[in-house]
């Protein structure tokens, strides 16, 4: 690099070098070992057989457009497409890539058979298709879909489904799904055939279900002196809905309401009053009444001081309580957000990745951790895990801290 970034022989005058040192190296010694691997691990171990023509069926499209990631035209950071599915259920999903790139897709808590992949290469998808195994993550690819059956097993509560790419899924590319409580299973134990039928189309879902109110982040991570925003969804599966109210309660010193943006799916507002800590919103609808997940509203919030997490709360009791109604309360949960404000980096500059500026989450990942936008330099990292990825931004940093450049090896 020469005289290093400033011309002044390092960074803001720092003094960096050039120098390039070895901060790791990894060696494997010792005897060989003439282990070989079986053909199979599990010789009993068969796909399952389950009968998928009457199982409901849901269509997700991938895309991609002015450097922002998509789910049925959904980007996660102003309005995550949602949905709701049963807990001991079966369902048949399609995900469909319109981008011009592969996108290794994922979906958390319950992993899939892989009924089908269309395009992209025959030996993988041969594989994929004949094996046993359940997958958590399988590639779509450019221009083509795959086709899993979804056993949704054991746990209930609010999860997520995103491109396994960290880049995609920061800009946008993921989406949420709240399992809930319901009779036990669709089709289990029947003989699986092709007949699938076909897709239900965008969030559809049969039977009534639970109705929830939540927040979209539920977790949220502003710096001081940012503008965030906080989306009021309504999770109604195939119920119609004719009104719904929310009220939030949230500590006065350290948030306060900027603006509220009403949703559309409700249009006659009936109430949008915002005092410190507290607010009311409440909407209706005379025809038209939507179903499945929306937006009652979104609130802009102001971050005024440094927190660790606080809640941002529902509030269910009279005279201020949150409600979903259809002639009468079809309610059924209301699920609490959190916000953590974090402290402003001197010389922080206004758009400087997520989490900056504009109070963006930063990423959501699978480990649960918030990490900024922008830290993962070079080319795409296509096959590693997010562990080696955090790893490498680790060492990264380090490089920086000791005003280096590090070369690490891996033999």
């Amino acid at each position: 690099m020469g005289g290093g970034m400033g011309g002044g022989g390092g960074m803001g005058g720092m003094g960096m070098t050039s120098a390039q040192i070895t901060l790791l190296t990894l060696v494997s010694q010792g005897e060989a070992v003439n282990d070989t691997m079986p053909d199979t691990i599990n010789p009993a171990a068969a796909r399952l057989a389950v009968d998928t023509s009457m199982l409901t069926k849901r269509t997700f499209t991938l895309s991609m457009m002015m450097g922002r990631g998509y789910i049925n035209g959904h980007d996660f950071d102003e309005e995550p497409f949602m949905f709701d599915a049963m807990v001991n259920t079966n369902e048949v999903w399609t995900i469909e890539n319109d981008s011009m790139m592969e996108h290794p897709w994922h979906q958390h808590v319950n992993a899939a058979q892989v009924l089908r992949i269309d395009g992209g290469d025959a030996d993988y998808a041969n594989l994929y298709t004949t094996t046993p195994a359940m997958k958590d993550v399988v590639i779509v690819p450019a221009g083509g879909s795959i086709k899993l059956l979804v056993p949704i097993k054991d746990f209930t509560g609010m999860t997520m489904y995103h491109c396994h790419i960290l880049e995609h899924e920061d800009i946008g590319m993921m989406g949420m799904w709240n399992i809930m409580d319901g009779s036990a299973g669709e089709g289990e134990g029947e003989s699986m055939g092709e007949g699938e039928g076909e897709g239900m189309g965008e969030g559809e879902d049969e039977g009534g279900g639970e109705v929830t109110l939540t927040l979209v982040p539920l977790t949220s991570v502003p710096v001081v002196g940012s503008t965030f925003d906080v989306a009021i969804q309504v999770c109604a599966g195939a119920h119609e809905v004719d009104g719904a109210e929310a009220h939030l309660d949230f500590d006065p010193g350290l948030l306060r309401v900027a603006t509220v943006t009403p949703g559309t799916a409700l249009p006659t507002v009936l109430q949008n009053l915002a005092a410190p800590g507290r607010l009311s919103f409440a909407a209706k609808a005379e025809s038209g009444f939507p179903s499945g997940t929306f937006t009652l509203a979104t609130v802009h919030f102001n971050a005024l001081a440094a927190s660790p997490a606080i809640p941002i709360q529902f509030s269910l009791s009279a005279p201020r309580e949150s409600d979903v109604t259809f002639g009468g309360s079809i309610l059924t949960q209301a699920i609490d957000g959190s916000v953590a404000v974090a402290a402003a980096v001197e010389g922080e500059r206004e758009g400087e990745g997520e989490g900056e500026g504009e109070g963006g989450t930063g990423h959501r990942g699978c480990m649960g951790g918030t990490l900024g936008d922008g830290q993962f330099p070079g080319p795409p990292y296509r096959g590693l895990g997010e562990e080696a990825v955090v790893f490498a931004a680790v060492l990264c940093l380090l490089s920086l801290c000791s005003r280096q450049h590090v070369r690490v090896e891996i033999r």
